[in-house]
């Protein structure tokens, strides 16, 4: 199962997009953002929202542990 985290790397893997930009458009702080990517601090239901939007997916694509876009 992919989690959050992966597919928020996966997504700025193919689209060239640093952890800076990525936590502007959520708009977290860098330091936060890193946070939530490492499993030090869970992420927000709202957060998660966002990166359902951000990514092109429905929070139950986000969710259920596979790919995005598949």
């Amino acid at each position: 199962m992919a989690s959050i985290a992966e597919k928020v790397g996966g997504y700025m893997l193919t689209k060239g997009v640093g952890k800076q930009e990525f936590a502007e458009m959520l708009g977290l702080d860098p330091r936060q953002f890193n946070k939530r990517l490492t499993g030090e601090i869970d992420w927000r239901f709202t957060e998660v929202g966002k990166i359902a939007e951000i990514v092109g997916c429905s929070l139950d694509e986000l969710a259920d542990g596979k790919e995005v876009g598949q």
